[in-house]
């Protein structure tokens, strides 16, 4: 079609990592390192804090 351009794939990863306690000056050099390896403009990080029931 006139005017559409060919659509972009992206490859996603997802992984976890549980921990007791979080150290976030440690996950923001990790997630740096993680943008320049990956040549990347943001690589995302995210905790949630969670408890047993």
């Amino acid at each position: 079609m006139a005017g559409w351009q060919a659509a972009s794939k992206d490859d996603l990863v997802i992984f976890e990592v549980m921990v007791e306690e979080i150290d976030l000056p440690d996950w923001r050099r990790r997630r740096a390192d993680l943008e320049r390896r990956f040549r990347q403009d943001t690589v995302i990080i995210r905790y949630m804090p969670m408890a047993l029931v």
